[in-house]
């Protein structure tokens, strides 16, 4: 959502942050780093990359810094349906940058476990921070 190269950093950190942890999760297929990233900043459809990447399950979210605090979205959304399956919103103040990108990669697998636990299928989860 910035053009800031310290922002972009600080997303990008935390979605390798939350690919890496989702992807030992061992009933998650999880799309590698190198293939989300190629949605980065392009505006594109959730059925597209799910298409694309061939998974039902795709996490997007943004990430937001003013100051030393930070607001970090994500949902779960069913690239079928385009229905929500989970989504929470992380404010933080931004003091230890590996600190906040641990607990948020926490929460979220935490969440989604959760969420994803009665669908009794394997999911593929791609990433895309805005």
């Amino acid at each position: 959502m910035s053009d800031d190269p310290e922002q972009e950093f600080l997303a990008d950190g935390i979605t390798e942050q939350i690919i890496t942890g989702l992807s030992k999760m061992p009933y998650m297929f999880v799309i590698a780093r190198n293939s989300s990233f190629t949605y980065k900043g392009k505006p594109v459809k959730i059925q597209q990359v799910a298409e694309e990447l061939g998974v039902q399950y795709v996490l997007e979210g943004s990430v937001q810094q003013s100051d030393n605090r930070i607001r970090v979205t994500a949902q779960l959304i069913d690239a079928l349906s385009g229905r929500h399956v989970w989504s929470e919103r992380y404010d933080r103040v931004l003091e230890d940058i590996f600190e906040v990108q641990d607990e948020i990669m926490m929460n979220i697998m935490r969440a989604m476990e959760v969420s994803v636990a009665g669908l009794g299928i394997n999911i593929g989860v791609k990433l895309i921070f805005f």
